[in-house]
């Protein structure tokens, strides 16, 4: 599910498309852990459903993590020596 592109935000402050697009992840996530738990809210919920909900929300909590944090990482890295970010 690898589809995003780096492009350079217009300002130069704020975030990024692929920032941004990773932060769309976390809030499929949580979606998705809101249908688990109106499913498990039912007078009957089915286990399965709720079971295959959460392991998507993890999946995509997962994906959030890796795109998110390794572009923090990674324009660390790329940074010139004394120029930082805090």
């Amino acid at each position: 599910m690898r589809y995003l592109m780096r492009v350079a935000p217009a300002g130069g402050d704020g975030m990024d498309l692929e920032q941004r697009l990773s932060v769309k992840l976390l809030a499929q996530a949580t979606a998705t852990l809101g249908k688990a738990v109106n499913e498990t809210l039912c007078t009957e919920p089915d286990r399965r459903v709720v079971r295959a909900l959460v392991r998507e929300s993890l999946a995509l909590i997962q994906e959030f993590e890796e795109q998110y944090f390794e572009l923090e990482e990674a324009g660390r890295e790329k940074a010139p020596p004394g120029s930082a970010k805090s």
